[in-house]
């Protein structure tokens, strides 16, 4: 029976096959090939599609304090959300802990490992966060990254008379 090697480009690849059953296996950099499911198929004269699925083994922490090198206070609360590189979340959000330790597990890790994406979602409401789409690279099993969520700058607000050009007047502003 022949053998295919089939390279998978954005989770799709075809490749015209002869009716047969296979034993499977597959090579990605930053997963880890005895995940692989199904290891077998059954390939039919017509026209078929077959889905697999492979894990990885990573643990990437967003280490969430008030500086930029993850020495400052912690953040509690803090979520965060798995990406691709256009910023669609994949999975359940994580959430900051009390050493300000939000984790992602399963993520793929390596030499050759992809990028990985992520975002932040939240902050524990006392202090400002990015949105912007953020990436690393795992070259080892466990990595942290440093995530900086800055204290509120101080606003001024002022209040006067309408009809009174420049009375300053006393009262209460609410921001909801």
């Amino acid at each position: 029976m022949a053998k295919y090697t089939v390279n998978i480009e954005n989770g799709v690849g075809t490749k015209n096959v002869v009716a047969g059953t296979y034993n499977v296996d597959a090579v990605v950099n930053g997963y880890d090939s005895s995940t692989l499911t199904p290891t077998s198929i059954d390939v039919t004269d017509s026209e078929g599609t077959f889905n697999f699925e492979i894990g990885a083994t990573g643990t990437l922490t967003l280490k969430v304090t008030d500086k930029n090198d993850g020495t400052g206070t912690p953040i509690v609360g803090a979520t965060f959300v798995r990406c691709d590189s256009e910023g669609t979340t994949y999975g359940d959000p994580v959430t900051s802990n009390e050493q300000g330790e939000a984790v992602l597990n399963y993520i793929p890790y390596g030499e050759l490992a992809p990028v990985v994406y992520f975002k932040q979602t939240a902050s524990d409401g006392a202090h400002n966060y990015s949105t912007a789409l953020q990436n690393t690279t795992l070259t080892t099993s466990a990595e942290t990254v440093n995530i900086e969520n800055e204290a509120p700058g101080e606003q001024t607000l002022n209040l006067t008379d309408k009809n009174y050009s420049g009375l300053k007047i006393n009262g209460t502003i609410n921001l909801n």
